[in-house]
């Protein structure tokens, strides 16, 4: 909201310079290149951050805890008392 009211500001300012039609159009202008700066460094980060979760692919892959499964017993609602061993520990 800040940004907007600043916009609307600095278009009205250098509205009494310049006629208002290119006073809105630098105004843009310069929101355009900011844009661009920002999508420039975003899309930079992102490309190196992996989307395959490795800890998570990893701990589905492993094997249950001793004891077996315990899907039948510990849905997902359990207390600690109630897992079987090294589910909670």
């Amino acid at each position: 909201m800040v940004l907007l009211f600043l916009s609307l500001a600095a278009v009205l300012g250098l509205a009494t310079v310049m006629d208002g039609g290119w006073a809105a159009l630098i105004v843009t202008a310069v929101w355009a290149v900011v844009a661009a700066v920002l999508y420039q460094k975003g899309r930079g980060r992102i490309s190196t951050v992996s989307p395959k979760p490795e800890r998570t692919v990893e701990t589905l892959t492993s094997s249950p805890p001793r004891g077996g499964s315990y899907g039948s017993r510990c849905r997902g609602f359990c207390f600690v008392a109630d897992c079987p061993p090294g589910v909670f520990r």
